[in-house]
């Protein structure tokens, strides 16, 4: 199993109804790790939609809050 690395820097972006084109937006300007602060997932389907919304998406989570890394 290959360890993540979330990259050097990162974003964190709040639910709105834009952030599926942010994530994306953000991945074509280079942003290695997307996080969706843990408060704002009210559904898991969030995390799969934001997964959709990049090309190269990795699940993971640290210290309980679920973040996508490319």
């Amino acid at each position: 199993m290959s360890k993540l690395d979330p990259g050097p820097v990162g974003v964190a972006l709040e639910v709105s109804p834009a952030y599926l084109d942010e994530a994306a937006e953000l991945e074509r300007l280079g942003y290695d790790t997307i996080w969706l602060p843990g408060g704002q997932i009210d559904e898991l389907s969030r995390l799969a939609d934001l997964a959709a919304a990049t090309t190269t998406p990795s699940g993971s989570g640290s210290t309980g809050t679920p973040e996508l890394t490319r």
